[in-house]
């Protein structure tokens, strides 16, 4: 009887009209249907279309994390008969061997709802890329798990270079003394035929939130934006991005001050039908202090 009691009160308080917890619903927008992902404590909107996390916004007081997704079709060149999805706003997936890069029309492959989370579950296609997304908000938790897994579906081997492609609300760079954090490594390095930014030694570094193109040799894979007391912390679950992975903050081109933060995942070759597979976190740390804990890395043999 007691855990029958406690299975009804869990029910009850994903469910439950007053707390409006542990939700997954969806909506009507101008760019297409829009699923709905919500526990305690965010709000998360995502765009079927194109399975871009179009929105994370803090329940508590409505504050927006990410820029909203504009998408417009944009001709690549007028050489060439090629469109594409503009890249503004949100978080989406990047593959830059590709043109366009961006997956085509994305369907639902399926959801969850339960007393624990709720999980949407995307798929599409970017090229001979097979692209699978699934989006996770569990209940009481201030973080938005994406797990991003890539299937070459040519018949040939091929190179995959996936960027983890996110838009911070630009008041994070208005903000007199936003700051970027992330754990860097000593000295500049030449990665891809980037120089990155030279630090004199390792470890944690803060940096203003000033506009521009910069690339990071990052000795763990995340980054983090700090703007008076809220943050957006982007955490990557590979282990490292060695040997040629980095971080890359860059200044758009449109004039319209967006910025983009962006983990650039180590290039890697597929087989034909093979996976990879790239868990991508967006937190919402309630302080600096729960920002993850810097390790050396060991110095690389020559």
């Amino acid at each position: 009887m007691k855990r029958c009691l406690g299975i009804l009160l869990a029910v009850v308080a994903c469910h439950g009209p007053a707390s409006a917890q542990c939700r997954l619903t969806t909506a009507d927008s101008p760019n297409g249907r829009i699923f709905r992902l919500e526990n305690d404590q965010l709000l998360v909107e995502v765009l079927t279309r194109s399975a871009r996390i179009h929105s994370l916004r803090l329940k508590e007081n409505g504050k927006e994390f990410l820029e909203p997704v504009r998408e417009e079709t944009v001709q690549h060149s007028r050489l060439l008969p090629v469109q594409w999805i503009s890249n503004h706003g949100g978080f989406s997936d990047w593959f830059w061997t590709e043109r366009p890069p961006q997956p085509s029309e994305f369907s639902v492959e399926g959801t969850t709802e339960s007393a624990e989370a709720v999980t949407l579950r995307l798929t599409g296609q970017a090229g001979q890329w097979k692209v699978n997304r699934e989006i996770r908000l569990a209940q009481g938790s201030r973080a938005l798990e994406v797990t991003v897994t890539i299937t070459n579906a040519a018949e040939t081997p091929r190179e995959l270079s996936y960027w983890a492609h996110i838009v911070p609300n630009p008041e994070f760079f208005a903000t007199e003394g936003a700051r970027l954090v992330l754990p860097a490594k000593a000295g500049g390095h030449s990665i891809r035929g980037h120089t990155t930014h030279a630090f004199a030694q390792e470890g944690i570094q803060t940096l203003p939130a000033t506009k521009g193109d910069s690339f990071f040799a990052i000795a763990q894979p995340w980054a983090a934006m700090l703007s008076g007391e809220e943050i957006l912390l982007v955490k990557s679950g590979a282990p490292t991005l060695d040997p040629d992975g980095f971080f890359y903050r860059w200044q758009g081109d449109q004039g319209d001050g967006t910025v983009t933060l962006e983990i650039i995942h180590p290039t890697r070759k597929l087989q034909p039908s093979e996976s990879a597979t790239y868990p991508i976190t967006l937190e919402l740390p309630t302080t600096p202090n729960a920002l993850p804990h810097f390790q050396p890395t060991q110095p690389t043999q020559p």
